[in-house]
């Protein structure tokens, strides 16, 4: 599995209107995860064409819990009838991947992984089972998250040994070289036992232990 682009986008990153032109009620959720998305695509030099065999694998620990926070905020000011449906659409986990899709024009799988610890190394399970299986010849693996005032209220009360980031990460991940190669993960093991894809039971385990053999 090779690693052929890199996106990142961070609270300090100016976001791209173009990218972002017909999608302006998304909420910044989704914004993030697009344009880190579409920089790693773009990174990996790879053509248009290409999307067809291209899946989608998003992972995040709280998800848009900003706009969740603010729908549950609505309904109890305005009362359920009354609450903006497009902020409930916004509210939902798989939000973010289905712009993504749509707005980059890619035909593959999707998938949405949430864990508040562990998301990124199923989606690299996921990913990695994905190519074996040759579902797709390219997988989007992301991560995004945000920083609202609620996750703010849990790390400096309750949480205080954890620090929360805002920003969003995606790699674009091979089954074969491209025109870009960063480095190759050759195997996902925990203490010497392969790990497969299919066998999501495995990523209970704590992160720590997984290792991962890259060249």
């Amino acid at each position: 599995m090779y690693i052929s682009g890199i996106g990142v986008v961070s609270d300090k990153t100016e976001k791209d209107i173009s990218i972002l032109k017909g999608i302006r009620r998304a909420d910044d959720f989704s914004k993030m995860a697009i344009l880190a998305a579409h920089n790693a695509f773009m990174d990996s030099g790879l053509k248009e064409e290409t999307k067809v065999n291209l899946g989608v694998i998003l992972s995040t620990a709280f998800g848009p819990h900003v706009t969740t926070f603010k729908f549950l905020d609505d309904i109890l000011d305005y009362g359920d009838a009354n609450v903006s449906p497009t902020l409930f659409s916004h509210s939902v986990h798989n939000a973010a991947n289905s712009y993504i899709s749509s707005n980059l024009g890619i035909f593959g799988p999707t998938l949405t992984l949430t864990d508040f610890s562990k998301s990124f190394y199923q989606a690299l399970l996921v990913a990695q089972s994905w190519l074996e299986e040759k579902r797709c010849e390219h997988v989007l693996v992301g991560y995004v998250e945000q920083h609202g005032k609620e996750i703010d209220y849990i790390l400096s009360n309750i949480a205080k040994e954890y620090f929360l980031k805002e920003g969003s990460v995606f790699f674009l991940v091979s089954a074969e070289k491209c025109l870009k190669e960063y480095c190759s993960i050759n195997v996902l093991t925990y203490q010497n036992e392969f790990i497969s894809g299919f066998s999501l039971a495995k990523s209970l385990l704590e992160p720590k232990n997984y290792v991962k053999e890259v060249k």
